[in-house]
């Protein structure tokens, strides 16, 4: 069965996502769907919210994993373009609420940037519960049919109303480059190795990058696999292919953070060396693959 517009997609402006990135475009204008074109949230001083956790905002984007959706709230976040507060605090309950900065540069736009269809900003529909009375109605919970029937497909969407590719982002593809020169400066420094500054060497540590993590994350995976592998046969894959590809990195960062925060111990022969720890094995967190 073709899914070709058989539902109501996920839209996305291509202005939006040239100017903040085109992961963090598409999880703002599904808050402003939730925010503004359904009864969930609550209003709290002056501000519309809405709640979910990471695992609900994953279900409406079975595309990525927990870990891009939660980089991609943390960038709205940094970037000023989104509230997160826990609002319910003083009631033990950690649940992270969001709103919109609809203030913020990037969305007050000299160009008129506009709501894509289905996802209006400007039109709320039904009335929502304030915080204060304690009556919270979940973002997803109560509204997952029609999540399910909206918002399952993707596209891009200019003012005209016609269909296109996201627009370029010239600035953002400078600061990746130059980003990803500060990695492969590193890895050549830290390795001895000469790698150059070309495409076949830049590719992944750009493509990491631009999923939101950040330059010190691949320079520790850099330090970390380094001394795992120096003098071993695995040292041949100390290279930008093996190091920074998806599947490999998120499970080498896990391990590279574990190892730092355990002091960063040696490794011999591609065996961990806990002893130079001095610190009782209870109390030793081993990284993924210490064991030898």
């Amino acid at each position: 069965m073709s899914l070709l517009l058989k539902v109501k997609p996920l839209v996305v402006s291509p202005v939006l996502a040239s100017r903040i990135g085109l992961n963090e475009a598409i999880v703002l204008q599904q808050i402003c769907y939730w925010l503004e074109d359904t009864s969930s949230g609550v209003e709290h001083d002056g501000r519309r919210w809405v709640y979910n956790t990471i695992e609900e905002w994953t279900e409406q984007f079975p595309f990525w994993s927990p870990d891009t959706v939660k980089r991609a709230l943390t960038s709205l976040k940094k970037s000023g373009l989104i509230y997160v507060e826990q609002l319910k605090k003083t009631q033990h309950d950690r649940t992270n609420f969001y709103a919109i900065n609809h203030k913020n540069p990037l969305l007050t736009d000299e160009g008129n940037l506009h709501s894509s269809n289905g996802a209006n900003c400007t039109i709320r529909r039904g009335q929502a519960a304030s915080v204060d009375k304690g009556n919270l109605t979940p973002s997803i919970r109560a509204n997952c049919t029609a999540l399910t029937e909206n918002t399952t497909e993707i596209t891009t969407e200019i003012t005209s109303g016609t269909s296109c590719q996201v627009a370029a982002q010239p600035d953002r593809d400078v600061e990746l480059t130059d980003q990803a020169k500060q990695v492969l400066t590193h890895l050549n420094q830290a390795t001895g190795a000469k790698f150059q500054v070309c495409k076949s060497s830049l590719e992944n540590i750009r493509a990491r990058l631009a999923e939101g993590y950040e330059v010190s994350e691949l320079m520790l995976v850099v330090d970390y696999k380094n001394v795992h592998w120096q003098n071993t046969e695995q040292a041949q894959y100390l290279r930008p292919a093996t190091l920074f590809i998806p599947k490999n990195f998120p499970g080498y960062l896990q391990s590279a953070t574990k190892w730092d925060k355990s002091g960063r111990p040696p490794c011999v022969n591609g065996k961990w060396q806990r002893d130079v720890m001095h610190v009782p094995s209870a109390n030793y967190d081993i990284p993924d693959g210490f064991r030898g």
